[in-house]
């Protein structure tokens, strides 16, 4: 494992490692705590240079980035061998999907025990979710509209005097409040206000870096933003 969106790191791990040995570079389009995303066009030149593979996690970025709403690797113009991506969220289903090429889709088959061992999904809900994807690639509008309501929920924060994490982009806006307790006492005055964020804490976060996890949604009304950057001020003060 290399530090955080440290392209350096990977390239030395790799030209470090047996020529002869398969490497694959995993990532996410969109890292769901820190809300930042990595530098997939260095990513993917690291990974040419040294022969490796590059598996590009696109949970959080699918349908909110790239064209119809393709992900991270398409909105940096990369190209991945393998994506890996979850319908639960701007898709708006369950499940999630991986794609490949037809020899890694074989080794998957053969190899991934919890799929081999999973039941498959019903065709009717196979085609509830290929009319989702279709709704979620027409939705150009819906996502600009979420991509200016989460930079105005950031700077509303700003202003406040609690800014989002450095680098975060996109829908993800953690606001960084350290302690535990703080960020426990936060999220419940904030459900009293109904406003629903959720407080992550060790250790799904490095010690001292409890935050409240907000998610910016493309059908907020128009002064939503205000109310939530209000709230937030008032629950952290």
């Amino acid at each position: 494992m290399t530090p955080h969106l440290a392209v350096d790191a990977v390239a030395d791990a790799l030209a470090k490692r047996d020529p002869q040995a398969p490497a694959w570079v995993v990532t996410e389009g969109l890292f769901s705590m820190d809300g930042d995303s990595p530098d997939l066009a260095a990513l993917r030149a690291v990974c040419d240079r040294y022969e490796a593979g590059l598996v590009v996690d696109e949970a959080h970025s699918l349908g909110v980035w790239g064209p119809g709403g393709s992900g991270a690797a398409a909105a940096s113009g990369v190209r991945a061998d393998v994506y890996v991506a979850g319908l639960g969220k701007a898709v708006g289903g369950q499940g999630g999907l991986i794609a490949c090429s037809a020899v890694m889709r074989t080794l998957l088959w053969n190899r991934a025990r919890s799929f081999v061992f999973s039941t498959g999904v019903s065709p009717v809900f196979a085609n509830l979710m290929l009319g989702q994807v279709r709704a979620a690639k027409a939705a150009d509008t819906e996502r600009a509209r979420l991509l200016e309501l989460a930079a105005a929920l950031r700077s509303a924060l700003e202003q406040c005097g609690l800014p989002a994490a450095p680098g975060a982009v996109g829908p993800i806006v953690p606001v960084l409040l350290g302690t535990n307790d703080r960020a426990m006492l936060a999220m419940q005055q904030l459900r009293q206000r109904g406003v629903l964020a959720q407080a992550i804490r060790p250790p799904t976060v490095p010690i001292g870096q409890a935050r409240l996890r907000l998610t910016a949604h493309a059908d907020w009304p128009n002064h939503a933003v205000g109310c939530i950057a209000e709230g937030v001020e008032a629950a952290c003060g």
